[in-house]
């Protein structure tokens, strides 16, 4: 995605930041959760297929605002994935001392810090929501609530940690579903809404579901399988599906993918093929080690090798 845009991203998250909180010991923890910017790769695919409902129309900056709709939904995103992730990180939850190469949230400031700088980027994330305009914005307000709720993203999470998701694949595929793909979701469904006057049809609606399961899914298994290719603790190895459910994820992580490469939408296309170009790439430096390669040491079906190098190359 053209650079520039992702600049523009990252600038208006930080202006969305500002002011949130009038103390500045607990604004400069709020800012250390979301700042700088990672990937971005949810507010990407809102803005994806928020440009894809136009194709032809020439890309304006003008167009990402700070207060026009489209940037809030961008915001809004990706500081809710950073409240997931600040809480996720938690010694109660997934207790994971570091997050992108520096301190997690609670490592770094302490644990209440971080519980409530997670409650605090939460309740934001509702509140940039709650400034979009347009007749129809109950709509994208019932998107939002339905997605990351009890019955959706945070369900994913219970049943993560309360380990149902190793009851069985199917399990694991749902809590996947609604961990990460619900987000994923509402990141696509969100652009929509803001490209469309506000007005999206129950049949794209659930077309659009059917895409953002699949790349949630999809996302989750790469992601897993690319941590292979590093020493796992003892907590990642009991989850990994690639250890746990080898035939299965594979499968599923190969099926999906090739669902997904028949997406014929430009921006989305894009952002996705960035993506499966980067994690390929972690792929392909790792198995061109052989015989010190993590992913093939640790890979206990080894029957699995040929078909995961040639995966790689097809990223």
């Amino acid at each position: 995605m053209n650079s520039s845009l992702q600049k523009t991203i990252a600038e208006n998250l930080k202006e969305h930041l500002l002011g949130l909180c009038g103390l500045e010991e607990f604004s400069t923890i709020l800012n250390y959760g979301v700042l700088p910017a990672g990937k971005l790769f949810r507010p990407k695919l809102a803005l994806a297929s928020f440009l894809d409902q136009n194709p032809n129309r020439p890309l304006d900056l003008s167009m990402l605002s700070s207060e026009q709709n489209i940037a809030l939904i961008l915001s809004a995103l990706e500081i809710h994935h950073a409240y997931t992730l600040i809480h996720d990180d938690l010694p109660c939850m997934d207790d994971d001392d570091y997050r992108r190469g520096r301190e997690s949230t609670h490592k770094k400031f302490g644990q209440w810090q971080a519980v409530l700088a997670g409650d605090a980027l939460l309740h934001h994330s509702h509140k940039l929501i709650g400034k979009c305009r347009g007749d129809e914005h109950y709509t994208l307000r019932a998107i939002f609530n339905w997605a990351l709720g009890a019955k959706g993203l945070i369900l994913g999470q219970v049943l993560d940690l309360s380990g149902l998701i190793n009851e069985n694949f199917s399990s694991l595929l749902r809590t996947h579903e609604l961990k990460t793909g619900r987000l994923i979701q509402t990141s696509l469904l969100a652009g929509k809404w803001a490209a469309s006057k506000q007005k999206i049809s129950f049949t794209e609606i659930k077309a659009t579901l059917r895409l953002g399961s699949n790349i949630g899914i999809v996302f989750q298994l790469l992601d897993d399988l690319s941590e292979l290719t590093e020493e796992l603790s003892k907590h990642e190895r009991d989850v990994n599906p690639f250890l746990r459910f080898p035939k299965e994820a594979f499968h599923s992580l190969k099926e999906g993918h090739a669902l997904i490469r028949n997406c014929t939408d430009y921006y989305l296309s894009e952002v996705l093929g960035e993506y499966f170009k980067k994690m390929g790439g972690i792929l392909k430096e790792d198995l061109a080690k052989s015989e010190n390669s993590y992913l093939l040491r640790q890979l206990e079906d080894k029957e699995l090798e040929t078909p995961i190098k040639a995966l790689a190359d097809s990223l």
